[in-house]
Parts: C-alpha cells; structure tokens; sequence
C-alpha cells in the first residue's frame, strides 16, 4: 500500500524585535577625607539601557525592575545575609533624553539611552555591613590601612522600561576586587594609596 501525505506548512513565526541592549560597568568607590560626613566605600553600578530599534517609538514609562547583588564568599558563621536584593524605580535613573516627567511619556529614538546607577555600602539585606565579615589584613602592621584580599560581588538584574514589553534581562556578571575594610589611622588610605590590591 502507498501512503501519500500532505505536509502544511504553517508561515514562519516572526520573532518580535529587538528593541534593546545593556550594557554596565562597576567600579569600587573609596574616599575617605577627614570630613566625616563625604565618607565613600562602596561599588558603583551603572546600567546602560539603549535603545536598537530603527523606529521612534512614543509610550508611557513604566520603570521597574531588581538588582541583586551577592557576595560570593564561603559559607559564613551565623545566619548572616550576604545579598542585597533592590527594588528599581525611578529615582534610579539619571539619564534619559525623551522622557517628559510630567506626563510620564518617553521618546525612544535609535540610538536613544537610559542611564541607571545603584551605589552599594556592603549593606546586605539583613543590615549586615559585609566590610566586617571579608577576611582582611592591616597593610602596615597593626595600623594603617586595612584591606581584604579580593572578593568576588556577583550582580544580575531585571529591568522593565514600558508595559507589554518583555523585561531586558542582565545576566549575572562577578566584578572582583580587593576592598578598604578599616581606616585605622592617619592619614586615611586615600591619601596613599590607590588601588588596594596593590
């Protein structure tokens, strides 16, 4: 017996474009002045959101999103946390061309940005301050400077820019570093050294 099939071939499935890119950079921020109040020791996140598609496109703001931020650390002593989750919103953006805040509406142009920046004190979610907890060493004897060796922060996030689209998406990425984890003497670090790997 011959068997004769009749395939149908359904029309392909268009993929929605894509509209956008991120891109981020991180680096440790330390200034320790003798104005107590300017004090800095902290990693600076930076998100930029751009903008690939070849049309404008005009919509109604709905920035949201999560940042995690975990310290890759061995298993520590207690129950302390070693991750900070943030909830984004809109105080975290700090630059975006077409965005009219009164009436909550956004121009996107190619090639248009959006600019997100979190600031990070080793605060964990439990309140724990991990400059504590990294093991660390004073660099000139028992004063001075004391730095850990490096350590590894390991940050992804989630961000929503518009209803009805799907959420760009920052995979995991680690950032390493040694870290100031004590001013014990005078002058402060800043005033000698730069890079405390070093």
């Amino acid at each position: 017996m011959l068997f004769i099939g009749c395939e149908e071939f359904l029309p392909p499935r268009e993929q929605p474009p894509e509209l956008f890119t991120a891109t981020t950079n991180t680096v440790y921020d330390y200034y320790s002045p003798r104005i107590p109040q300017t004090y800095r020791n902290q990693i600076k996140y930076t998100f930029v959101v751009k903008y690939i598609y070849d049309e404008t496109i005009v919509d109604t703001l709905d920035f949201g999103g999560k940042l995690t931020l975990t310290w890759m650390a061995p298993t520590m002593d207690g129950n302390q946390s070693t991750s900070k989750t943030v909830e984004l919103n809109e105080s975290f953006i700090k630059y975006t061309g077409g965005y009219n805040r009164s009436t909550g509406v956004i121009t996107l142009t190619p090639n248009d940005s959006l600019v997100i920046e979190y600031n990070w004190n080793f605060i964990t979610d439990d309140s724990t301050n991990l400059l504590e907890y990294f093991p660390s060493y004073f660099r000139n004897g028992q004063s001075g400077c004391k730095i850990s060796p490096r350590q590894t922060i390991r940050a992804s996030a989630s961000i929503r820019l518009i209803k009805f689209r799907s959420n760009i998406i920052i995979q995991p990425f680690d950032f390493t570093q040694c870290f100031f984890t004590g001013d014990n003497g005078t002058p402060p670090c800043s005033d000698f050294i730069w890079d405390p790997c070093k």
